[in-house]
């Protein structure tokens, strides 16, 4: 047993003996509180330990203690500790279905699923609103599916598995939109534009465009209804992110290019504060190394240029842009600075030598771009018997 499991097994019989004690001292409001948060307690160390059943156990007695917490003394609090007692219960039922699935037990996965879905159903019964923990609860699950369906090699299983994604994410759609008729908070709003987003993904993922492009435009949309502020811009930003790189694999690069660069622009403010979030920038950073490609093949090379300049600028671990950064100067009639970038890239990150030759050949298959087949094929010699030297784990090609 390792250290891990050993302290969780302590912490379990620890958490036993409490019980006992204060199950010892009769009923009130306070004791069974101390109950749920002992049972919760165990459930947690028995579900550290995978003992599923045993956690979703111990689970069900703290749930079943926090509701008569409600029922003695009904406050905010003890119905926020219900909720919170039922989508733990429900979450540990999802956690086995996912295990179930990663074992490609689909019928047991589908079970644990359904049981999860039913115990979500009851806390609506036991005094909450239970749509918060179903949507909590299909979230969880469509995130099961989708893992699955993205490292599934048979074709047919991947578009069950991405199908499974789309009907869980479409129920979490349906209960925001629900939650959001009542309550107009801008949570609730974000919510409803969170689910609008995964549904658009799942559509993409199954090549259906059509309706991944109208839930993307649909989140955009929900997204604006926020309250104006940093966040509401980084979830509108990322939203023209998603859209342009659905337009990307489809190899519209009109349409890539446009989506990338509204959310350059709306990005751009966040990253010009000193102290800004290096998540921005990094963000920022990765679109427009993506819009220089998207430039290049568009034959705007000094625009595509500029864009991998900046990017690298903004966050350099991204090696990718460096790629890009290299392709412009080549489209530029420079091939010694692309060659240049080229190496170093691979010397960094050798595993990007491969995103290069794609680069090289995608330019050689556009005449209007007129690069030098010449010397597309010196480079692309050149990068292949290259050994590289000191390579380092940095950020690969988006």
């Amino acid at each position: 047993m390792n250290d891990d499991l050993l302290r969780a097994k302590t912490f379990q019989d620890d958490a036993a003996n409490e019980r006992h004690q204060i199950e010892g001292a009769g009923t009130s409001a306070e004791i069974e509180k101390s109950i749920g948060i002992t049972e919760q307690n165990l459930g947690m160390a028995t579900y550290e330990l995978k003992d599923y059943d045993a956690a979703h156990k111990y689970l069900a007695a703290s749930a079943k203690a926090y509701q008569q917490v409600v029922l003695m003394h009904s406050t905010e609090q003890a119905k926020v500790d219900l909720e919170k007692a039922y989508r733990m219960l429900a979450a540990v039922d999802v956690d086995q279905g996912g295990e179930q699935l990663s074992q490609g037990n689909y019928s047991e996965a589908s079970k644990d699923f359904e049981s999860a879905r039913s115990t979500a159903k009851q806390a609506e019964a036991a005094g909450v609103d239970g749509r918060f923990v179903r949507r909590h609860t299909e979230e969880y699950i469509a995130n099961y599916w989708r893992e699955k369906g993205r490292s599934e090699k048979d074709t047919a299983q991947r578009e069950k598995d991405s199908r499974q994604a789309l009907e869980a994410d479409e129920s979490f759609l349906k209960l925001s939109e629900q939650i959001a008729q009542t309550n107009k908070s801008a949570d609730a709003t974000q919510n409803v534009g969170k689910g609008e987003e995964r549904v658009g993904l799942d559509y993409s993922y199954l090549g259906d465009t059509e309706n991944a492009r109208k839930s993307f435009r649909a989140s955009l949309k929900t997204f604006e209804q926020l309250p104006p502020g940093d966040e509401a811009t980084r979830a509108i930003a990322a939203a023209y992110g998603n859209l342009a790189q659905m337009e990307l694999n489809l190899n519209n690069t009109l349409a890539a290019r446009e989506a990338f660069g509204s959310e350059i622009e709306l990005l751009m403010p966040l990253t010009e504060n000193p102290h800004a979030d290096p998540a921005d920038k990094r963000s920022l950073a990765a679109a427009l190394g993506v819009r220089s490609w998207e430039n290049a093949l568009l034959g705007d090379f000094w625009t595509a240029l500029s864009d991998a300049e900046k990017g690298s600028f903004l966050d350099s671990k991204q090696m990718f842009i460096e790629v890009n950064k290299g392709d412009a100067y080549l489209l530029l009639g420079q091939p010694e600075a692309a060659r240049k970038i080229y190496l170093a890239v691979v010397d960094r990150q050798p595993e990007l030598r491969a995103d290069i030759l794609s680069d090289l050949n995608e330019m050689g298959s556009h005449p209007e771009l007129k690069a030098d087949p010449k010397v597309l094929a010196s480079i692309r010699s050149e990068l292949t018997n290259h050994k590289p030297s000191n390579p380092q784990g940095v950020a690969s090609k988006q």
